[in-house]
């Protein structure tokens, strides 16, 4: 990723798909 916060968001939103949300960013 050219830009890490970038990665951050891309990963964060796998794992709220997965756990349902649970993290609310």
């Amino acid at each position: 990723f050219a830009d890490p916060d970038e990665a951050v968001r891309k990963v964060a939103k796998k794992l709220m798909t997965r756990f349902g949300k649970v993290y609310m960013l």
